[in-house]
């Protein structure tokens, strides 16, 4: 859920890397000691970037060769495109040094910019937007309008509902479902079961594909709860979901959601969705449990797949992990004070300013999932939780931009 292809199919996002747009510093901004010389920079970096959006079609010419081997044309124009959509028209830009903001119709969004020697862009950045202008009912009807297939949404101030769509139906949430091995891991705690700072030693039969970093090492090595806990969470590491399943047990995990019992791992997750076992993946979704569980059984005597043979079409109806928002709501909201769950600091929300900020979120093909908590400056407990399912690629970047604008417009919200 690293190669690049399975990171953006189905991990759970660090989303700044969906919002943050682009980061290809493919050459050093040139520093001048000339006041003329730098003003010169300052006015052809922000020309550069009033070309970018209000010129049709996009001048592919602006950017360096090396940008675009990294950034190939087709992605960056359709990048620029989300951006305007979800921005509006560019009224000005304010850049210093290669640094600065791009003054939208209805979002104020950092920028960082940098070129060659030939004065082709070799660096551009966007940072997490600050909305403006932008109202609650309009942000939602953004929101539900850009995503593909069927969509659910709830929104709650202090535990009352503000918004409901479709909060009653069992979606496909991706590593969402991850919130609930973190209730079972602090339910355990509580209990006096485990301690965060226990030590357990990694399992090779709990090995993962990406997203994640424990994936790489040996079998074995030594690695604290907290840290396994930590890494589910806020990177999305699979083999570190895996191992908490196999410590805490996977009925103590299904207690919280019945019906995702047997629970998948992420490693059998990966098993049912490679190209090689479409059969098995067939049978599995119209098992009992009983015979989900032989199937399970049997994939224990089978290898993990490799990236390439993860299949690239949408298979989130016959296997995956399912939730209504209502149950996420409850869910987030109950492990809201887990130390896993402080995104404060992440840059996705650099601009919310909140006291208390947790995210998780899921996406792979056709699923994505954004499930928030937090409290505003003004003391409101706000949960929002969404999921949308299609057959086609949800357009992740675009979707995390109209989140966050949801965000900002609950800021200030007195219910």
């Amino acid at each position: 859920m690293k190669r690049k292809l399975l990171k953006k199919m189905y991990t759970t996002r660090a989303l700044f890397l969906a919002i943050g747009v682009m980061v290809m510093s493919v050459s050093p901004i040139v520093a001048t000691n000339s006041l003329a010389a730098t003003q010169s920079t300052n006015n052809l970096a922000s020309n550069k970037i009033l070309l970018i959006f209000n010129e049709e079609p996009l001048n592919i010419s602006l950017f360096s060769p090396i940008f675009l081997e990294q950034v190939p044309a087709l992605q960056l124009k359709k990048i620029i495109a989300e951006l305007k959509l979800s921005f509006g028209v560019l009224k000005s830009v304010d850049v210093v040094d290669g640094k600065g903001f791009a003054y939208f119709e209805k979002a104020q969004v950092p920028v960082t910019i940098g070129f060659d020697d030939n004065n082709q862009i070799s660096t551009l950045w966007f940072g997490s937007p600050k909305f403006i202008n932008v109202k609650l009912d309009e942000a939602i009807k953004n929101l539900q309008d850009s995503a593909i297939g069927s969509k659910s949404l709830l929104i709650t101030i202090d535990k009352k509902p503000i918004f409901a769509d479709n909060n009653k139906t069992p979606m496909a949430v991706g590593s969402t479902f991850k919130l609930l091995v973190l209730k079972a891991y602090e339910d355990a705690i509580k209990a006096g079961k485990i301690k965060r700072d226990d030590v357990i030693l990694l399992e090779e039969n709990s090995r993962s594909l990406p997203s994640g970093v424990l994936q790489m090492l040996p079998a074995k090595t030594p690695i604290n709860l907290e840290i396994l806990a930590q890494l589910m969470i806020q990177s999305s590491d699979n083999t570190a979901t895996d191992n908490l399943i196999h410590l805490l047990k996977k009925s103590n995990i299904e207690i919280f959601s019945p019906r995702n019992s047997p629970l998948l791992t992420t490693r059998e997750f990966f098993q049912l969705i490679s190209s090689n076992n479409d059969e098995l993946r067939a049978k599995y979704s119209t098992s009992n449990k009983k015979g989900k569980n032989e199937i399970l059984l049997g994939l224990d005597k089978m290898p993990l797949p490799d990236i390439d043979d993860i299949t690239k079409t949408a298979t989130w109806q016959q296997a995956e992990w399912y939730m209504t928002t209502n149950e996420i709501c409850a869910t987030i909201e109950s492990i809201k004070d887990a130390p896993a769950l402080n995104n404060i600091h992440n840059p996705l929300f650099k601009n919310l300013n909140w006291k208390k900020i947790g995210f998780k979120g899921g996406s792979e093909n056709g699923v994505l999932n954004f499930s928030f908590i937090g409290q505003t400056l003004q003391g409101k407990d706000v949960c929002v939780v969404f999921t949308a399912n299609g057959d086609d690629k949800q357009p992740e970047s675009k979707l995390a931009l109209q989140f966050i604008g949801l965000l900002q417009t609950l800021s200030s919200v007195e219910k």
